[in-house]
């Protein structure tokens, strides 16, 4: 055997050892009775391999595993029968599709040369890259809890919605950013109350809107007239959702303005602070600081959150900058039964002042937010 056909056989044994890395036609089963879909198929060990489904213009992330010590792998799941799904699954960074019904039915088509980089699965992060206007939803699932995930919205418009039912109890690391925003949610981080099953990430709100606007001109400073309102984003859903440590929000561009927040019809100032320790320090459910030219967020709850400008009432120049500096007016409160030995009905907490409060409505405030029974009797002398 000469030089030549040594080096030949070589090159075909290269190829054949490196060829694995590409994606072969999976097998798809469909029971169409219960619409249970099971889609297997083979790569190299021990690797990560993860799938799409999509209907009705909108995309759901059904799961991402791992393959066996044989290279197999298998997703099993159940779809609404009679009708028709694309589906794509993406390993190292290849994507391939194929289009499935519940009547067993499948079209593969090969999607190796896309370039639309929908959803990218490594070792320890899934990647989405949401370029449609339509709703996204996205499914985390108790099997990708180790994953990061990182979603990457293209413009204003996108619309991505996070099932986190299945995690609440200790989350995977999240960051979602659009053009002018950004969420970070640690990983760890527990949902404390609320539904998770429909997380909204950063939707843009109508800030012109007549009911923002008189939200909040209902914080603004009685010496302060709104000048303008300039981002509005939803975060949750429509109910408050809590969490056990902070998720950071960057509001890009936004120094300099004040910021606040709307929940179960009633409308926040957001105190600001020179650093993201001394806000911490502070032990509020939310607090603002800024770096750069950028406004940050850090809050324990999700709800409508936004920032804004005012003016001085009695010169009408913008003074925005001193009043965004001013100490924030809070005050401790505390409810004891310690004379009878039984402890406390409110441990001390800081509350944040708002116009016009009295001892009364702060106390009475706090009783409310923390769902406490209560009786009184007015008295003029004490007010």
């Amino acid at each position: 055997m000469n030089l030549r056909k040594i080096i030949v056989l070589l090159l075909i044994m290269l190829m054949s050892v490196t060829s694995t890395f590409a994606l072969e036609m999976p097998s798809v089963d469909v029971d169409v009775n219960t619409g249970l879909v099971e889609i297997s198929g083979a790569i190299d060990a021990d690797k990560s391999i993860s799938i799409i489904i999509e209907n009705d213009g909108k995309r759901y992330y059904l799961d991402s595993v791992t393959s066996d010590s044989s290279g197999k792998y298998v997703f099993n799941t159940v779809l609404p029968i009679d009708q028709s799904y694309s589906a794509i699954l993406s390993y190292e960074g290849q994507a391939e599709h194929l289009t499935i019904d519940t009547k067993g039915n499948y079209e593969y088509v090969d999607l190796m040369n896309d370039n639309t980089g929908d959803v990218v699965v490594t070792q320890d992060k899934i990647k989405f890259t949401v370029d449609t206007s339509d709703d996204t939803k996205i499914p985390v699932t108790k099997e990708t809890r180790d994953k990061d995930i990182d979603i990457t919205m293209s413009n204003s418009e996108n619309k991505v919605v996070l099932n986190l039912e299945e995690v609440k109890d200790s989350l995977p690391k999240i960051e979602a950013e659009k053009p002018h925003a950004k969420i970070e949610i640690p990983k760890g981080t527990t949902v404390l109350s609320g539904s998770a099953s429909d997380i909204e990430l950063l939707t843009e709100v109508d800030k012109d809107d007549a009911a923002v606007i008189s939200a909040i001109n209902s914080i603004v400073l009685s010496n302060k007239k709104l000048d303008s309102v300039t981002q509005v984003i939803k975060l949750g859903s429509d109910e408050k959702v809590t969490f056990n440590d902070y998720i950071t929000i960057t509001l890009k561009g936004q120094k300099g303005k004040l910021a606040g927040y709307s929940s179960n019809g009633t409308t926040h100032a957001i105190s600001k602070y020179d650093s993201r320790e001394a806000g911490v320090q502070a032990d509020l459910a939310e607090f603002a600081y800024e770096v750069g030219s950028d406004l940050y967020i850090c809050t324990k709850h999700f709800t409508d959150f936004f920032t804004y400008t005012t003016t001085d009432k009695t010169n009408g120049h913008g003074d925005d900058e001193d009043n965004n500096h001013q100490a924030p007016k809070t005050v401790k409160l505390s409810v004891d039964l310690k004379t009878i030995n039984r402890g406390y009905i409110i441990s001390t907490t800081t509350v944040t002042l708002k116009n016009g409060d009295t001892v009364w409505s702060v106390l009475e405030r706090e009783l409310k937010k923390k769902n406490i029974s209560y009786s009184h009797t007015f008295s003029s002398k004490y007010n």
